[in-house]
């Protein structure tokens, strides 16, 4: 209901002219141990998350005017983050949905509100997991959809284009964002707000598994700014996560603005929720993640042969049967060796075996060892005609006369 009561808003609304968004922190939709800097983690087709933050920020939009009067444009602002990621052959498609419940400021209306909608485009070049260095490179389109009076959105279309580098030190990871954002001009009184320079910095620590903290840093100045610390907006960020039952995740933060200037507010404050499935899942919970496994929905057989593949390995059945010259039955020691190993007792004429070459040895008391090899195919009732040869004995023969 209250998407629709702000959609209703947007529309009723005109975007003013001399408007410029002084909201510029948008949490990142896919990273996984920080909250604002962006990282270039990759993950499988088709795999997607959704994230939803409560954001507060206090004196959002502030800076000291020219008779050195603290002016706050912006005083509170509570607002809805919604965001939403989704991959494909190593790009992330990404989406920023800002929806304003309460706002506050000069001139501030106390209606919600929409912000401007953001669309982003990810393209991992170096994989961290498998190079020393993660890369990435990241486009983002700005709309000027905001339909709240305050300087929350702009007025007319923007665009971002960042660049992503991580280090993973297991435990740590460290990850820095440099880009230039081109927004429509606004000026106020002596600010200019205009296209811009920022970066972002952060390093991780993962304290499990399922959870981990951040400290950020994140900067940006205006190209118009020069020597204006106006222009220069400054904040330090502490953040966690921590991985609930399921698929959820808890992500939250705390930043302080270290300038006077739009865009570093005194205070912030984010707390959220996350859905974010194992990208990397065992679903047949063989000890092979799927990403690794020929077979994820089929458990693999652990039985010594072919185990590293995920798949079960189907067994064939052999019946041996021996027999002499004469077409009589025997019973024989029979020792295969081969894809399995087995010996097979005097008596027992049938072996389970994986498909493979075998070398075969039957052993009958009374007769010449049998040597040869056997092809197991992919098929059931398989059998081999083993045919032994007797025994060369010798015969000695002793004249004894009549005295012995």
């Amino acid at each position: 209901m209250w998407i629709v009561l702000t959609l209703a808003v947007a529309h009723g609304q005109g975007v003013e002219p001399e408007r410029f968004n002084g909201q510029v922190m948008r949490p990142s939709s896919d990273a996984h141990t920080t909250l604002w800097t962006e990282g270039t983690a990759v993950a499988p087709d088709g795999y997607g998350t959704a994230r939803l933050f409560v954001h507060y920020a206090n004196g959002l939009v502030r800076w000291r005017g020219g008779q050195a009067q603290a002016d706050r444009l912006v005083s509170d602002v509570f607002e809805l983050d919604l965001l939403g990621a989704w991959h494909w052959r190593g790009l992330r498609l990404g989406a920023h949905l800002p929806i304003y419940g309460l706002t506050a400021g000069q001139g501030a209306s106390t209606k919600p509100g929409l912000g401007d909608v953001a669309v982003d485009l990810k393209a991992t070049i170096l994989d961290g997991e498998r190079d020393p260095l993660g890369a990435a490179l990241m486009g983002r389109l700005l709309l000027p959809t905001a339909s709240v009076s305050l300087p929350l959105g702009s007025s007319g279309t923007g665009w971002e284009a960042i660049g992503v580098i991580d280090r993973d030190l297991d435990p740590f990871l460290l990850a820095a964002n440099i880009g230039i954002r081109d927004v429509p001009r606004a000026v106020i009184d002596d600010l200019v707000w205009n296209d811009q320079i920022f970066a972002r910095i952060a390093g991780s620590y993962a304290l499990s598994d399922r959870a981990g903290a951040s400290v950020e840093l994140g900067a940006q100045t205006n190209w118009a700014s020069q020597l204006n610390p106006a222009g220069t907006a400054v904040e330090l960020m502490g953040a966690g996560y921590g991985a609930l039952s399921g698929d959820l995740v808890l992500r939250g933060g705390l930043s302080l603005g270290l300038s006077r200037s739009p865009g570093a507010p005194a205070v912030r404050l984010l707390a959220g929720l996350s859905w974010e499935p194992d990208p990397y899942p065992d679903g047949d919970l063989d000890g092979l993640l799927d990403r690794d496994d020929g077979c994820p929905s089929e458990a693999e057989d652990p039985d010594g042969y072919e185990d590293w593949d995920g798949c079960p390995d189907p067994e064939y059945t052999v019946q041996f049967t021996v027999r002499d010259p004469a077409g009589r039955a025997l019973d024989a020691l029979i020792v295969l060796d081969g894809a399995d190993s087995q010996r097979l007792d005097a008596g027992d004429s049938y072996a389970t075996l994986h498909p493979g070459l075998y070398r075969v040895v039957a052993q009958v008391d009374g007769y010449q060892p049998w040597t040869g090899e056997l092809e197991v195919a992919a098929e059931q009732g398989q059998q081999l005609q083993i045919e032994v040869t007797p025994r060369l004995g010798g015969i000695r023969i002793w004249a004894v006369d009549t005295s012995g």
